[in-house]
């Protein structure tokens, strides 16, 4: 039990990730090591599962999360969006 909030654990991608896994310990976890592991099994529903717990720094930094959680969400009208707010920065 005690091991969980080691850094080391927590952060071992060669562990068997689940939703269920993190929930079971979920107050044990050393949840910086999470936000930036690439084996975690990355959704929106884990995401907002554990919402208050992630290091939002780390997890905006962490490509497995931008690639399955981020990434299908970006089409081209958000794109088309985002560069109009880039290129008219008083639009808004």
């Amino acid at each position: 039990d005690k091991f969980l909030h080691e850094p080391g654990l927590s952060g071992n991608e060669g562990l068997p990730w689940t939703k269920e896994l993190i929930k079971r310990y979920s107050d044990k976890w050393f949840w910086n090591e999470l936000s930036i592991s690439r084996a975690i099994p990355w959704s929106l529903d884990l995401i907002n599962e554990f919402y208050d717990k992630w290091n939002w720094n780390y997890l905006f930094a962490n490509t497995a999360f931008f690639d399955k959680v981020i990434g299908p969400l970006i089409d081209d009208d958000f794109v088309d969006e985002l560069m109009t707010i880039i290129s008219e920065p008083n639009s808004k």
